[in-house]
């Protein structure tokens, strides 16, 4: 009988032990999806959002400088012209922006873009002083020799930002599965069951948008708890909870 008492304690305390360790590595995983979401937020979805917007931005300098060529109206050649420096501006201040964000497989294509970019602004100033001097013709062959590798260049910026958002997001997603299915089922307390400090609760399902568990009552025949017996049997109620 003691044999068998103390066996029974071993399988028991194992249970406890195993309990603890699976608690633990579901709460490890979950600070891991913490670390995953903050890496998708803070700095893929920001490089995206960046450098698609510089794209937007050097293609919107592009249109205006064509803009100027076929503008007869001096007065609107001159808001044109302030619509391209203040263009060039914010694409100086996207290039800034983007440096944190600059991952290191990228550098080469990043310089070779500033360089683009830099040639282009450079030669668009002598296209407007053209244009304005009425040289429209000039103006438009000394046009048509500006650099178009800078789309290609950051078409490929674009593509190495997206990739790096995608595989960011599955690390997550499968970090975050791991962590349910290891949280699933482990057992706890809960102040919200009418037990008191040591009213079990155990998570059932870990979703999105829903949170299932199970909470244990007193037993309606006796009005009775288990108190952390685990040999008791325990009186549950289904309890859902929306994530924050």
């Amino acid at each position: 009988m003691g044999r068998l008492s103390h066996d029974f304690g071993l399988v028991i305390g194992a249970l406890i032990i195993g309990g603890l360790v699976t608690g633990g590595v579901g709460l490890l995983g979950l600070t891991r999806v913490d670390g995953s979401f903050e890496s998708v937020v803070s700095i893929d979805i920001p490089r995206l959002m960046t450098i698609t917007d510089l794209r937007k931005q050097i293609r919107m300098l592009v249109v205006a400088e064509n803009h100027h060529l076929l503008e007869a109206d001096p007065a609107k050649a001159r808001d044109i012209v302030n619509d391209i420096r203040s263009g060039i501006a914010a694409t100086t201040e996207l290039f800034g922006k983007y440096e944190p964000y600059l991952l290191p497989e990228d550098a080469g294509t990043w310089r070779a873009l500033r360089a683009d970019v830099d040639g282009w602004i450079a030669l668009d100033a002598q296209v407007l002083a053209l244009s304005d001097a009425r040289r429209g013709a000039e103006a438009t062959a000394l046009s048509k020799t500006q650099s178009k590798q800078w789309e290609a260049r950051i078409k490929a910026l674009i593509a190495t930002a997206d990739s790096h958002l995608k595989a960011t997001t599955a690390r997550t997603r499968g970090v975050s599965k791991t962590a349910r299915f290891t949280l699933t089922g482990v057992p706890g307390t809960s102040l919200l069951s009418p037990c008191g400090g040591r009213g079990k609760m155990e998570i059932l399902s870990i979703n999105p948008g829903r949170i299932d568990a199970r909470v244990e009552m007193p037993n309606p025949m006796n009005r009775m708890c288990t108190n952390g017996n685990f040999l008791a049997f325990t009186n549950w109620v289904s309890a859902s909870f929306i994530p924050e």
